[in-house]
């Protein structure tokens, strides 16, 4: 056998596991109508002697050998010598007693040239018989059950090694194991079959042609671990010896041999042809990335010779689902892949297998990419806006992207992208936006939306809308100058109110009683008096009564100021006097300090000032206060000051004129 040598050596650990306790084993001889037994275990002492008790059923043990079974003496060196010289030579004595020179003898542990032996003897019966563990009961009668114990020399059954049964029958050839089968690998063949533990070993024969002179035998042994292999119907053998090559069929039959050397029928013949199923080397550096809104799949040519090039999957799943992106194989040298397949905002699994010219593939590790969502939503339609005092309310079209964050709303006093201000720092769910305003603006305030969703891509802004609030705010009350009684009509005069927005006054009377206080007030002006026109004629005052008359500012959208200064015609007391006015500036605090004292019937009193001999212009509206601080003058500076006392009953009159120098 050409194997035999790795065969034996392959099955020293294999006899040492399985022989954790003596195992006493017994057949029907294929040669003579015998019962053969032959019995193995770790705990066999090679210089132990032993004794062979039988019974049949029912029976009572006799001991059927007549002297002790025992080891044969081995030669020694002469005696091998002389041994080997002779032509027809007994080999299995020289190996037997080759064995014991190789071995130690100074315990019951066999040495490795010993414990070869018992590698041979399981299917070698005379090596058996040398070694003291074989023996033939010739002694049967066929058809009759035996039960066989193995004793050490001179003890009882009931001391017992070990024990078997059997029946005395012609020997019949076993059929051979089932379940023989083939897988091609690379450079290698897997068989399986259906292991038998009443088998010591397998001969596996190996042809290059069917029914051809088997190139090889295969005597093989099976671990522990083969055999549970076996049992789950799994390939447990390799054949992968150097003589296998790739591309060739090979032929295989097998067969069992039991513990006598008994060998099973051969098995019917199954072939195999090994072929490069040994994929290479996976490439590096694979990983994908953004470019435009595609996957750049990426990696580093492969350096294996085996590799025609590349295959790339693609699956949303990464267990599951790959679907191979490219039609043909990739070149071995292109390095890098477009998909352009992808969706927004999906997640994407890859994997490249390099590919060798029989189809065997190495994959990467599996690399993955989200597709970030770039689309922004679509601009929103149908803005309009709706005014009330001091709120513009807004509103648009809903957007029906499933995505859709809300929306920014953008404020400007001029249609210049550079002046719209975002209003909400935070995206708003709804289709409406309130904007709350100072009621007093009266300007015109524009307007623009735009959309966005969960990844923050906004839509372009709408084109502007334009909002005025209404006109909440009153004009500027006038000053009623002293009336003038002619002809018993009343002139009445005002100073002009300068709003913008001013569209005209009414004209108030009432009855002063002797408090001076008004009595049922009537608007006088059928109509509101022009907006350039600051006099009034009452001809309808009725005489010897004393009448009090105050004006109303209107503006364009009907807001009323309050009422001017009251005049009341006739006049019946003396005129005011003027008062007298005092200044002092003030370096450290640059103002200029005014001070006078109230006289009489005053109303109140309004400041004028003159600087560098300009013309006189008001500083202040009318105030009942007799003082006033002037913070607004420049350093270096020459100011004059008059103070016009409004009062009840006379024409007004100015002050006294105060002139002041800054430094």
């Amino acid at each position: 056998m050409k194997k035999l040598l790795f065969s034996l050596c392959l099955c020293v650990s294999i006899v040492a596991a399985k022989a954790q306790q003596i195992q006493l084993y017994a057949g029907n001889s294929a040669t003579k109508k015998a019962v053969e037994l032959k019995w193995f275990g770790k705990e066999l002492n090679r210089d132990d002697s032993y004794d062979i008790y039988r019974k049949q059923t029912g029976g009572d043990w006799q001991k059927i050998n007549t002297s002790p079974i025992k080891r044969a003496t081995p030669l020694d060196i002469k005696g091998i010598n002389a041994e080997a010289a002779k032509p027809n030579k007994n080999l299995l004595l020289l190996t037997y007693s080759q064995a014991f020179q190789k071995s130690t003898s100074a315990d019951n542990i066999p040495g490795l040239g010993y414990y070869v032996l018992y590698l041979i003897a399981p299917v070698q019966n005379e090596l058996a018989a040398l070694m003291g563990i074989y023996y033939v009961d010739e002694t049967v009668t066929q058809g009759t059950s035996y039960e066989y114990c193995l004793t050490k020399d001179g003890k009882k059954p009931q001391a017992a090694l070990c024990n078997v049964s059997i029946t005395a029958a012609a020997y019949t050839q076993p059929a051979a194991p089932a379940g023989f089968a083939a897988k091609a690998n690379d450079k290698q063949v897997e068989l399986k079959w259906g292991a038998d533990k009443k088998y010591a070993q397998y001969r596996i024969y190996r042809a290059l042609a069917a029914k051809g002179k088997p190139q090889d035998t295969l005597t093989i042994m099976l671990s522990d671990d083969q055999q549970k292999l076996a049992a789950k119907n799994e390939f447990f053998y390799t054949d992968k010896d150097s003589l296998i090559q790739n591309g060739k069929t090979y032929y295989y039959k097998i067969c069992g041999v039991d513990f006598f050397g008994n060998e099973t029928k051969l098995s019917t013949e199954i072939t195999a042809t090994p072929d490069d199923m040994t994929p290479p080397n996976a490439v590096y550096g694979f990983k994908t990335q953004l470019k435009d809104k595609a996957v750049k799949l990426s990696w580093w040519k492969s350096k294996d010779a085996d590799c025609t090039g590349y295959n790339l999957y693609k699956s949303p799943n990464e267990k599951s689902g790959f679907v191979k992106l490219n039609a043909t194989l990739i070149a071995k040298t292109d390095t890098v892949y477009i998909d352009k397949s992808v969706k927004e905002a999906e997640q994407y699994f890859y994997y490249l297998e390099a590919v060798d010219k029989k189809g065997n593939g190495a994959k990467t590790e599996t690399a993955s990419y989200v597709i970030p969502d770039m689309t922004p939503p679509a601009v929103p339609k149908n803005l309009s806006a709706r005014t009330d005092t001091g709120k513009i309310y807004l509103t648009w079209d809903k957007n029906t992207e499933a995505d859709l964050a809300g929306y920014y709303v953008f404020r400007a006093l001029s249609n210049e992208p550079s002046n719209f201000q975002l209003l909400n720092p935070k995206p708003i769910a709804n289709n409406s936006f309130m904007d709350t305003l100072p009621k007093e603006a009266n300007n015109y305030f524009l307007y623009r939306i735009c959309a966005a969703d969960k990844n923050y891509n906004r839509s372009a802004q709408t084109a502007f809308i334009a909002a005025r609030m209404p006109d909440a705010v009153p004009p500027t009350a006038v000053i009623l100058k002293p009336a003038e009684v002619e002809d018993g009509k009343v002139k009445l005069q005002w100073t002009a109110n300068r709003d913008r927005d001013i569209k005209g006054y009414e004209v108030w009377r009432a009855e002063a009683d002797t408090g001076n206080n008004a009595i049922n007030p009537q608007k006088i002006s059928a109509t509101l008096v022009a907006a350039k026109t600051t006099a009034f004629t009452d001809d309808r005052a009725m005489p010897a009564k004393k009448w009090q008359y105050y004006v109303v500012c209107v503006d364009s959208a009907g807001n009323r100021s309050i009422a001017s200064n009251k005049v009341t015609v006739p006049i019946t007391s003396a005129q005011s006097k003027a008062v007298t006015l005092k200044a002092t500036y003030s370096a450290s605090a640059k103002a200029v300090s005014l001070s006078w004292t109230a006289a009489g019937n005053d109303v109140g009193y309004k400041i004028y000032r003159q600087k560098d001999g300009g013309n006189y212009i008001p500083i202040t509206n009318i105030a009942k206060a007799t003082t006033f601080s002037d913070k607004t003058v420049a350093d270096g500076a020459g100011y004059s000051y008059k103070v016009l006392v409004i009062t009840t009953d006379a024409d007004d009159v100015f002050s006294n004129e105060v002139k002041v120098k800054t430094k």
